[in-house]
């Protein structure tokens, strides 16, 4: 009986070794859940060795309207959405029921849903992207009747993102342009952090999370690249959704090497 019981600890052991090494990449927490929102890291082969990325998932605050996707998770950059891979926390699917807005940094390359990762929303959906030109109707819901994702995207690439969408076919789901922009404006990261769509005459309601860049602190919001004048949200920036008069407002991050 005691070499029985011996035996059971010791299988005990070695299964909760596994389960806890299972839960790890290379150390790393493989599933983490971060401002609500599930990821998992996904390691990446690179010509110094290797990198890491997490993909983001489910959103577990259901109550929620508006939310930004982080750019940086532990140090580590958001780079796609969706599936994630086999038992994945990272849902193949965004499963909410009050989610108006949806703002995805410009580090994300690519999408990793093998179905619509919009598939199981209970309302109409912005989402307004700024990353790689992927096709983004694949991430539409099923049922475009009863609920509609309409998509910005930065003014330079709507024409690329037009390309791909749905190959070109019209659908109710719509590809509109952004008119405000969130320039990184560094050489060594991505060009846009964010971008939105508001109404002429209206104040920017959601700002972005601060970014952060190593070695530098974020010295606030501009609205030229040289980073003279600094913006403040309580005024109302001019732009225009107008296809004939177009205007988007940019603005640029500001950094100071510490």
């Amino acid at each position: 009986m005691k070499k029985i019981s011996l035996a059971l600890c010791i299988l005990l052991l070695f299964v909760l070794i596994f389960t806890l090494s299972a839960c790890k990449k290379d150390g790393y927490d493989w599933h983490i859940t971060y401002n609500s929102m599930c990821f998992e890291l996904i390691p990446q082969k690179t010509e110094n060795g290797k990198d890491y990325y997490y993909i983001a998932g489910d959103l577990e605050d259901k109550t929620v309207k508006n939310y930004f996707i982080p750019m940086l998770v532990n140090g580590f950059p958001v780079r796609a959405f969706g599936w994630g891979g086999f038992a994945s926390r990272s849902h193949t699917k965004l499963e909410h029921f009050s989610l108006q807005k949806l703002y995805m940094p410009g580090t994300i390359v690519e999408h990793y849903s093998q179905s619509q990762y919009f598939s199981d929303l209970n309302c109409n959906l912005q989402v307004y992207y700024c990353g790689e030109v992927i096709d983004l109707y694949k991430m539409c819901p099923i049922d475009l009747e009863s609920y509609v994702v309409n998509y910005y995207v930065p003014v330079n690439k709507l024409s690329s993102f037009q390309k791909v969408f749905n190959n070109g076919i019209a659908t109710t789901c719509g590809l509109y342009k952004a008119n405000i922009s969130y320039r990184l404006n560094s050489e060594d990261m991505c060009e846009y952090y964010y971008v939105d769509n508001i109404e002429s005459g209206s104040k920017i309601q959601n700002i972005p999370p601060e970014p952060t860049r190593a070695g530098y602190t974020f010295g606030g919001w501009y609205t030229e690249k040289e980073c003279t004048i600094k913006w403040d949200f309580d005024n109302v920036p001019t732009v225009s959704n107008n296809d004939d008069s177009f205007v988007e407002f940019a603005l640029y991050a500001k950094w100071t090497k510490k």
